[in-house]
């Protein structure tokens, strides 16, 4: 598929389907990126939530994960969370938008990156609009060469942010990529060009006590991980609790192992008879399981305090003590150590590492950083499984992932298992807060009645509490869980239109540079820049709405309460009890720093006129979700609705193909059988083999004009044999 037109969907397959990508090139070099991942403490206590086509409702208000990587020629540092469960990676957030004056100040002290400077940027000429529940990011598609740790991917699409809310960066997202965005992510690139052997990666956070892992792109460390490799399948869209194709598995127990003891008390009934679906989420600092599920491990800890919003704080003496909690995948037992488990925001305040949910109202099976600092995760998206070992740090032995059904190797981890003998209270994180004198105390700790058990096990003990900082919710909080009969989010009847009909180079001439401080602090300390002084916007000949509505999700959008951690819990903000209106302002300018003019991108090197014009910005309700590109002008089905005066010429097109032709010269084939299989019926997506063939197909039928095979016999025809 050419992802270099745009945020393109054909087919309802691709969204809860698996993708075959074209063969890479022979993999050169290790075939393995190691990227380090470096803990930074964000302090504040805000939230973010994933993007809204998932119910996933994910604080993160402690320990973020940041991964390093460059963009660009020459090269641009940028630093990126690290989300396994976003699809989309997207760069450059208004700082002035942050939640709070650390956070500000934290995303000031990140190099920003500016594509003006930068001779490999390409302007896609589509627009990006992700929400995140609480924040939201929109801009422009580009793409551009990625430099990661000495691996260079060429012609990455991703979102460059002119309007950003709640976000102090932006976000490099591991999930599923092209079957859930439409287009070759990350993970699908390095697979593509030939940098790594297959769509696989392994993960390891590191332990609270130091201050990186590291995320290894096609490869496995051995000395991260004491015994055998679990493997879990992925559970497929049609049977996991937000119906998408995610890192949803199944855990089959939950249980904890108390200081001293030798066996594990289970909190749920005994396998096989139980099994339960769990998101496995490097973006939440916090794990979120079932308020009755809560209330029973809380049981077995003292000093309990209900803070409201489903947060607890402990007794912080309890960090010390050898304990764990013990979490089982068939064969395996995760057990995380009580300092592991429990968040220290500030000294003297102890979080209890899950958040508990109202499984009435939420997705309430995550698991977030307070698990995966003890799980090595090794996540294979060709084969939709999940490997599963205790994470142990013996030293560094990286070995590539294969290709094909065993490409994750049957290893066992080369350290010994690790003693759970914690850490001391006072390895905590740098925050800056300081705890108030307010307090609150709770008598215990109980699910509410509209919470259905999902354990036979009940807390035989009431939780007696302590005084602690408290939190007050100030609403209650409601999810609603999208739409499962739509795939992608629906279009409404606006349109985006785009005034220029080509693709143009960025020219740092013709549009003023973005303005940042004239000294980027490279570090991860809050250095405050004073010359961060806007964001970026589009000039009047650049991408504009044609109306004041833009397209979001059919789904409803979750709603979250505003809690307040009124001590040195940070102060918690979320948006008020209400679904984001399905229209919001269109892109336009916000400031006169920084101008996108339509000269400022790189033009077609084609000498070729254009033959015909192709329209694009095609709606394709009736397959549910948004789809942009350049598509036919009419289908007998009537599958699509063209959008008047939105057109895109066949040489524009083409010009931004050939951006793509190196790393793989036929995907102009795939791209016409995926136009094919979206506007015609499912007998007819299957052309005969070979690019004349699905081009004669395609064109040849006498009652449709399909825009994909049009495009590409012209590029085919132009250029070599694929």
């Amino acid at each position: 598929m050419l992802l270099s037109l745009g945020y393109l969907l054909l087919a309802a397959s691709i969204c809860h389907g698996k993708a075959i990508l074209p063969r890479p090139k022979n993999v050169t070099g290790p075939g393995f990126i190691s990227l380090p991942v470096i803990a930074v403490n964000n302090s504040d206590g805000q939230l973010q939530k994933r993007q809204s086509n998932t119910d996933l409702f994910n604080t993160d208000f402690g320990t973020v994960y940041l991964v390093h990587l460059s963009l660009g020629t020459p090269a641009q540092p940028v630093y990126l969370l690290l989300d396994t469960g976003s699809s989309e990676t997207w760069v450059d957030p208004d700082c002035t938008t942050a939640s709070s004056t650390h956070q500000q100040e934290e995303c000031n002290s990140f190099p920003k990156y500016d594509p003006f400077t930068s001779s490999t940027a390409l302007d896609v000429g589509f627009p990006f609009d992700l929400a995140y529940g609480k924040g939201t990011a929109s801009g422009e598609y580009l793409l551009d060469t990625f430099h990661v740790a000495g691996a260079t991917i060429t012609n990455l699409q991703f979102g460059w942010a002119d309007t950003t809310s709640f976000m102090f960066a932006g976000i490099l997202a591991t999930s599923y990529g092209y079957e859930l965005a439409g287009y070759y992510c990350l993970l699908d690139e390095m697979y593509v060009q030939g940098i790594i052997n297959s769509r696989a990666f392994s993960l390891d956070l590191g332990n609270v006590d130091s201050a990186a892992g590291s995320i290894l792109f096609g490869g496995i460390d051995t000395k991260k991980f004491t015994g055998a490799l679990e493997k879990r399948p992925i559970i497929a869209p049609s049977s996991n609790p937000d119906g998408y194709l995610r890192y949803w598995i199944y855990m089959t127990s939950v249980g904890i192992t108390k200081p001293g003891a030798t066996t594990s008390k289970r909190y749920t009934v005994a396998p096989p008879a139980y099994q339960q679906a769990v998101f496995l989420d490097s973006g939440g600092t916090l794990s979120q399981l079932p308020a009755n599920l809560v209330a029973a491990m809380l049981a077995d800890f003292t000093g309990v305090v209900d803070n409201g919003g489903g947060l607890y704080t402990i007794d912080c003496a309890q960090t010390t003590l050898g304990g764990t909690l013990d979490f089982g995948f068939g064969n395996t037992i995760i057990r995380v150590p009580y300092h592991e488990f429990i968040w220290v925001p500030a000294p003297g305040v102890c979080v209890f590492g899950a958040k508990a949910v109202d499984t009435s109202v939420s997705v309430s099976w995550v698991l977030g950083d307070t698990f995966l600092r003890s799980c090595y995760t090794v996540f294979d998206q060709d084969n939709d499984n999940l490997h599963l070992a205790q994470y142990v740090d013996c030293g560094t032995n990286i070995i590539p992932i294969g290709s094909g059904v065993n490409a994750v190797p049957s290893v066992t981890g080369a350290c010994k298992p690790a003693s759970t003998v914690a850490s001391t209270a006072s390895k905590t994180s740098t925050s800056s807060i300081k705890p108030t004198s307010s307090t609150k105390s709770s008598s215990s700790v109980k699910p509410t009645s509209s919470i259905k058990p999902t354990s036979s096990t009940k807390s035989s003990s009431s939780v007696k509490p302590t005084s602690s900082s408290s939190v007050k919710p100030t609403s209650s909080s409601s999810t609603v869980k999208p739409n499962s009969s739509t795939s992608k989010p629906l279009s409404t009847s606006s349109s985006v239109k785009r005034t220029t009909t080509s693709s143009t180079k960025i020219s740092s001439s013709s549009s003023s540079t973005k303005s940042s401080s004239s000294s980027k602090s490279s570090s991860l300390s809050s250095v405050k820049t004073t010359s961060m002084t806007s964001s970026k916007v589009s000039s009047s000949s650049s991408i504009k709405s044609s109306s004041s509505t833009r397209p979001v999700s059919s789904s409803s959008m979750k709603s979250t309460s505003t809690s307040k951690i009124s001590s040195s819990i940070s102060t918690i903000k979320s948006s008020s009890s209400s679904k984001r209106p399905t229209s919001t302002s269109s892109i336009k300018s916000t400031s006169s720093s920084t101008s996108r003019s339509s000269t400022s991108f790189r033009t077609s090197t084609s000498t070729k006129k254009p033959s015909s014009t192709i329209s694009g910005q095609a709606s394709v309700k009736t397959l549910g979700y948004e789809s942009v590109g350049c598509f036919a002008e009419s289908n007998p089905k009537s599958l699509t609705k063209i959008l008047a005066n939105d057109t895109m010429t066949v040489e524009t097109c083409l010009s931004v193909a050939k951006a793509h032709v190196p790393p793989y010269p036929y995907v102009g084939l795939e791209f016409a059988r995926e136009c094919w299989a979206a506007l015609t019926s499912p007998a007819a997506a299957t052309p005969t083999s070979g690019a004349a063939a699905c081009t004669k197909t395609c064109v040849g039928n006498p009652t449709q004009t399909c825009g994909g095979a049009a495009m590409f016999n012209l590029y085919y025809s132009a250029t070599a044999t694929p």
